[in-house]
């Protein structure tokens, strides 16, 4: 709630909207009747099997779970389907097919309206059970490819794992050592900068990796000195893979400034495989 609440001064200071992003934790009838209240566009991934029904209706069927949303969004008629990008628990990347569908639907003690987006795995082919998901979200939903861009938004919210993945593993916060609160909020405050810079470090570098560095590191003086530690650190395979001075260039000399024991390498940019003496960087 008080994520949502700074989003909500941030709109009225800035006049722009935003997306609230938000895993299970958030299903919270509250937290989505502030985003309504507050003209603040959300996605959350459904924990509870919301009904349709209000109170006074609850008693006047047999079947009160086909109002529920996790019969009632699969049963929907004329589901499509897609093939996009799913991660495992690991956080692993791979293709599936899944059935979709979707529906706006009043649910009780919702103020308004919302939209329930199905999606499902339709074969899992690790041994598990299809993966499956109930998104609800207020953003307008009027074609399919409008419902193929809620779950396509709600994927970025891996790039919270991966920001605190930063903080822990790139800038090391649980190992700072301070004893008051104040230090340590500056320290995390310092720290989201640079986590941020790696983020979209790596994901220019995975994207666009032959724009120049300079996008990245706009100081002068760093940018000299990245040139400098790059004939120290880089190895001749590094200079193979990518063009000098671009955003591949520069995450990989990150890396080999680095610790490099943990990483590893799967494809080059271009789809070549890597050899034994691949850099360590997956991007």
């Amino acid at each position: 709630m008080e994520g949502v609440k700074t989003g909500i001064r941030f709109s009225k200071e800035t006049g722009r909207h935003l997306i609230h992003v938000m895993d299970r934790e958030a299903d919270i009838v509250a937290v989505m009747n502030k985003c309504i209240g507050d003209d603040q566009y959300f996605i959350i991934r459904a924990r509870h099997d919301h009904s349709s029904q209000m109170l006074s209706e609850k008693d006047k069927t047999d079947t009160p779970e086909l109002f529920r949303i996790y019969q009632l969004s699969p049963a929907l008629p004329n589901p499509f389907t897609i093939t996009r990008t799913l991660r495992n628990e690991k956080g692993k990347e791979y293709r599936a097919t899944c059935e979709m569908n979707s529906c706006s639907v009043k649910l009780r003690d919702i103020d308004k309206e919302i939209n329930c987006v199905w999606i499902k795995e339709q074969v899992a082919d690790d041994g598990h059970a299809p993966a499956e998901w109930f998104l609800l979200t207020n953003c307008a939903i009027k074609h399919e490819k409008d419902a193929e861009q809620i779950p396509e938004i709600y994927s970025k919210r891996w790039t919270v794992e991966d920001c605190h993945k930063c903080y822990k593993t790139g800038c090391s916060i649980e190992k700072r050592q301070f004893d008051s609160r104040k230090a340590l909020t500056a320290s995390i405050g310092l720290l989201a900068i640079s986590a941020v810079v790696l983020l979209r470090s790596r994901y220019i570098a995975k994207h666009q990796h032959d724009t120049p560095f300079e996008i990245i590191v706009t100081d002068k003086a760093e940018q000299e000195l990245a040139r400098r530690l790059a004939d120290k650190y880089l190895m001749p395979i590094d200079r193979q893979l990518c063009e000098p001075h671009s955003a591949l260039w520069w995450l990989l000399l990150l890396g080999r400034m680095g610790d490099t024991r943990d990483l590893k390498v799967k494809a080059c940019p271009d789809g070549r495989p890597f050899g034994k003496d691949t850099p360590f960087f997956s991007l």
